[in-house]
């Protein structure tokens, strides 16, 4: 039995481990928790080139779930597929099936999550690692390794645009790769397009054969027949046949949208002329048609963020100043601006652990503090322009203290007007907690340090007509008592469709209340902007709602 506690890592060494690429994994594992840090995390490295390069199954406590993911120099972390199970002080025994762009876990036997990874920056081959992170007990029992044969790959995405979403005169069709591994196939695919709304017609359909030999490989661009011109979306299924036999588990079915009209890139809105924003998470690892697609679709604002502690690491120059490292904000940055849209960022200014624990509120943390904005601010000066103060502390820090928010609040706005006196600072952050959490802070003076408040006006199981506009007025009321005109910026704010489980609602009245809510807003005075909650999903396991907030309208 191998065991790690705490933290540390164990490579397997032999050389027919160093290059794998095709293989099953088997092992039984018990994890426990050794510490009470927000993330004690396991992980089992596949195909990996070092730590920053390979692909892993990890476990998390600080969200409970199991995930199958790439990791590069670029971007980070790409998720695969997810599972929200936690197997804490139990053994459980695990089978990890890698091939061709196919990861697929099981435990106890049974399938729970795989998924499909065709990306030009997947990991091909490498060497197997484990490793522990924060404070997890981690023991290893029954572990083997079995090569298995090159496999068939099917390979299908939109044609042409990754994403999906076409203008009028584009050509929707569908990108098909196949490889036939290690023996010859015959492959049969059977496609069909349908509105995706009103009366669900099929509107286009076909069938394709392919035959290939052994290690033969095949690339083709099929477009629909009759080809798509009416505005709306689309839902294209794809069935596949191999050797004459139905692969269900091969099935593909993709949303596809023509919007009347694409977007155009655009100077970088500073003044919120439209209120039309999204949450992404985007990552330098996505395809570039994914967060185009965001563009093409108008949205204007986009909702980033900065951390204090990732760019000030409390190093001194020569002369006793700070150095402040944006090596990883930049890159991100410059490709959203690339794309026209108006950043209002988070500044995540309320701790650095370079300077002290928790929450920062000493003189020396609190002035390096305001150090940070005040060059963060005129670093990006006239390319952004709304400051947002960390996102919901009534839920991300605990215990949350008023006093301790409003104090940074107050140093941050002091230091940013310094850097840039067009610069606006969104203060609050909150969720739909916002009339209960809001009082306080402006019993404590976060008014008068305040150009705007932002918060996240999430409504469920009710539409949003009236309910939206209620909580509006109500924080409106709040604020008023104190003076007067604020603007307000919704920066989160959506519907989930997750399978199960409160609060997910089917994916047509979520476009429906998309709609509505952007209606409501776009009448409703003050608000100058709201950033839907979210562009796409952040996972795959659908009995989840809280990664399954994805704008499916």
């Amino acid at each position: 039995m191998l065991n790690l506690n705490g933290s540390g890592s164990a490579r397997l060494n032999l050389p027919m481990y160093q290059n794998a690429d095709n293989f099953t994994v088997k092992f039984k594992v018990k994890y426990e928790r050794t510490s009470t840090a927000l993330q004690n995390t396991w992980r089992f490295r596949y195909r990996a080139k070092d730590d920053n390069n390979n692909n892993a199954l990890e476990w998390a406590t600080h969200n409970s779930k199991y995930f199958i993911m790439r990791k590069t120099t670029l971007g980070g972390n790409y998720y695969i597929a997810n599972y929200v199970k936690s197997l804490l002080d139990e053994w459980h025994d695990y089978e990890l099936q890698v091939s061709g762009i196919t990861h697929k876990l099981f435990i106890d036997g049974v399938e729970t999550v795989s998924g499909e990874d065709s990306d030009s920056l997947a990991p091909l081959k490498g060497y197997f690692q484990w490793n522990v992170v924060g404070g997890i007990n981690l023991m290893i029992d029954d572990f083997s390794i079995e090569p298995m044969l090159p496999p068939y790959v099917i390979d299908l995405q939109p044609s042409g645009n990754f994403s999906g979403i076409y203008a009028p005169g584009d050509t929707p069709g569908l990108d098909l790769a196949l490889d036939a591994g290690a023996a010859a196939h015959t492959f049969q695919i059977d496609y069909a397009v349908r509105r995706a709304d009103g009366d669900k017609a099929v509107v286009a359909m076909g069938t394709r054969t392919y035959d290939l030999a052994k290690y033969e490989n095949d690339k083709e661009i099929i477009p629909f027949d009759p080809q798509l011109s009416a505005i709306g979306t689309y839902e294209v299924t794809a069935d596949f046949e191999v050797d004459g036999v139905p692969q269900p588990g091969k099935s593909k079915k993709m949303r596809f949208a023509i919007a009347k009209e694409a977007a155009p890139i655009r100077e970088i809105d500073l003044d919120n002329e439209s209120k039309f924003g999204l949450n992404t998470h985007y990552a330098l690892n996505w395809k570039d048609d994914i967060i185009d697609g965001a563009r093409k679709l108008g949205a204007r604002s986009h909702r980033s963020g900065i951390v204090w502690e990732d760019v000030d690491k409390n190093v001194k120059d020569g002369s006793g100043a700070t150095v402040y490292d944006y090596s990883r904000t930049d890159p991100t940055l410059d490709k959203l601006f690339s794309y026209g849209f108006n950043q209002i960022t988070v500044l995540s200014l309320e701790k650095n652990a370079n300077y002290q624990a928790g929450i920062a509120n000493t003189t020396a943390s609190l002035k390096a503090m305001g150090d940070f904005v005040a060059n963060t601010v005129a670093k990006y000066k006239d390319r952004i322009r709304q400051w947002e103060m960390p996102n919901e502390p009534e839920i991300f820090s605990k215990p949350y203290i008023p006093a301790e928010f409003v104090q940074l609040q107050k140093v941050a706005y002091l230091n940013m007007k310094k850097a840039d006196p067009n610069a606006m600072l969104l203060a609050g952050d909150h969720t739909s907690s916002v009339l209960s959490v809001l009082p306080k802070e402006l019993e404590l003076g976060s008014y008068e340090f305040a150009d705007a408040y932002s918060y996240h006006p999430y409504v469920y199981n009710a539409m949003p007509d009236g309910n939206l506009q209620k909580l509006t007025d109500g924080v409106k009321g709040l604020v008023n008592a104190y003076g007067g005109w604020k603007d307000y910026y919704l920066t989160e704010g959506g519907w989930p469709t997750a399978n199960s489980g409160y609060p997910s609602v089917s994916e047509e009245v979520q476009r429906d209340y998309i709609v509505r809510a952007f209606l409501n807003y776009m009448v409703t005075d003050q608000v100058k902007a709201y950033e839907y909650y979210d562009y796409k999903n952040d996972g795959t396991d659908d009995r989840y709602y809280d990664i399954f907030w994805g704008d499916h309208g």
